[in-house]
């Protein structure tokens, strides 16, 4: 009986809160999970994205109650992106597509930037500006007509990186974002390889927007080696999960013993450097973080422009 009733006061609580806000984004403010509040970089700008990228795409009104439900629930803003994607999409993948093109796009113009990533220091740059690939945003839009150009237009800033970093490491452990990017993401992580580094490539197994899965990677492996003409022997270890490799609680306890045991991690990307400080699952310290900033929260967490790229040893 308490249950019911407690149920029914807080469906009046929303309803009322949604009068007097007026808007999706002051209910959801109202409702907030306070530990999710702390999490959230900007807590206007972030619910304002996931107005526009979550609540909008919701189907129906049972979805769009799931949906905010979730505000209520989630601590994380990963957690909260990871299952209303799910809520919207269940076992469907409407990026696959998108996904496929990507990839085919890069592995296209790979031989042409196959010199750049040989160096270490001009391939981490070329990496970090590679982070552009992402679905649409708010405050960012991708464009991949001119994607590969922007890989020597858009400025690196690189902060607490040397090189001797990278070479001087016997084990990496490369955690995987969005197709396309990848492409170059395996492939220097093959070139690695055959310098005698012990290279593991991290990913998510399950599919969330256009961020490859575990599947795609093993793939993109055997067509990349194809490209560069060798054949390095390089791991690929899935989450078991829709969420990405930093998610402690929710991916394998392998992915995140490799992640402990390699001398350098390779973090790729927004979603994944959110994680990183959401679960620090290890040492901040040894994680590169190789991604553009793409939301105006993130540019000022990073002290960055909107747009540009950072290559970050740990988090300064």
């Amino acid at each position: 009986m308490f249950d019911t009733v407690l149920f029914c006061i807080k469906a009046l609580k929303r309803c009322l809160l949604l009068v007097l806000c007026g808007d999706v984004v002051g209910l959801a403010l109202a409702v907030l999970n306070p530990v999710l509040r702390d999490q959230l970089l900007d807590i206007d700008t972030c619910l304002r994205c996931y107005e526009r990228t979550r609540i909008t795409f919701a189907k129906d009104e049972v979805s769009r109650k799931r949906l905010l439900e979730l505000l209520e629930r989630c601590r994380t803003r990963t957690e909260l992106f990871v299952e209303s994607f799910a809520v919207l999409y269940g076992d469907t993948d409407p990026y696959l597509g998108t996904r496929e093109r990507l990839n085919n796009a890069v592995l296209n113009a790979l031989k042409d930037l196959v010199d750049d990533l040989k160096d270490p220091a001009k391939g981490v740059e070329i990496l970090a500006k590679a982070n552009a690939v992402d679905v649409s945003m708010p405050w960012y839009e991708f464009n991949a007509s001119s994607y590969l150009d922007e890989l020597y237009r858009v400025e690196v800033e690189v902060r607490g990186f040397d090189e001797s970093r990278l070479v001087n490491a016997k084990s990496v452990a490369i955690v995987l974002d969005n197709a396309g990017e990848a492409v170059l993401d395996v492939a220097f992580a093959m070139l690695l390889a055959i310098k005698g580094i012990d290279v593991w490539i991290l990913t998510r197994s399950q599919p969330y927007e256009v961020d490859v899965v575990y599947d795609e990677v093993v793939e993109l492996v055997k067509r990349v080696g194809k490209v560069l003409g060798i054949d390095a022997r390089i791991r690929v270890l899935g989450t078991g999960s829709r969420y990405q490799p930093p998610a402690k609680p929710y991916v394998s306890s392998d992915v995140i013993k490799v992640m402990e045991r390699a001398d350098l991690v390779i973090s790729k990307g927004v979603g994944n450097f959110k994680a990183f400080l959401e679960y620090r699952p290890i040492d901040l310290g040894k994680v590169l973080f190789l991604l553009k900033a793409k939301c105006p929260p993130m540019a000022r967490f990073l002290g960055i422009e909107m747009g540009r790229a950072i290559a970050s040893m740990g988090i300064a």
